[in-house]
Parts: C-alpha cells; sequence; structure tokens
C-alpha cells in the first residue's frame, strides 16, 4: 500500500463523509473485501453514520454476504434514509 493511500484512510478515519468517498473509492478500485476491510477498522462513531453504511451495504451486496448485509442495517443509524434500510432488510 502506498504512504499516499495510507495517508488517505488515516485522514478518513475520522470523518463519516471522508470514510465514504475513499470507501466508494476503494470498492470500485481495490473490491468490496478490500473495502470492508478497511471500513470494519473505522471506529463505530464513523462507521455507523451516514453515510458510511451505504457504501458498506454496497460492497457486501457486492459479495452477496446478506449476513452482512443485515448486520449493517440493524447497527446503523438511517435517519431520513430509513425507506432504504427497509429495502436493503428485505434484499
Amino acid at each position: 500500500e502506498s504512504e499516499w493511500l495510507a495517508g488517505l484512510k488515516k485522514q478518513a478515519a475520522n470523518s463519516p463523509d471522508q470514510a465514504f468517498n475513499l470507501g466508494e473509492w476503494l470498492l470500485r478500485n481495490q473490491g468490496a473485501t478490500n473495502a470492508l476491510d478497511w471500513l470494519d477498522t473505522l471506529p463505530d462513531s464513523v462507521r455507523t453514520n451516514q453515510p458510511v453504511p451505504l457504501v458498506v451495504s454496497d460492497a457486501t451486496i457486492a459479495l452477496k454476504d446478506w449476513g452482512g448485509l443485515l448486520a449493517c442495517v440493524e447497527k446503523s443509524e438511517w435517519g431520513e434514509s430509513d425507506i432504504l434500510k427497509l429495502a436493503l432488510e428485505s434484499l
């Protein structure tokens, strides 16, 4: 892993918005497993707050990890996106 990417990961670990953006980039460029591996290292205060659960959901769907998707949906704050939460639960 490059120093540049490691620096981005460290910086993004403190901000749900930055973590979401980097998580989406990792998902597109390094795959769902690598994205989830990094997202799993985030503090709960970042990982469970929007918009991070959206990228976690995308990655777990890509892996067809339905148990992981349900766990993400159940322990995350969805606020105004509760309708999306319900749709993901039904998936």
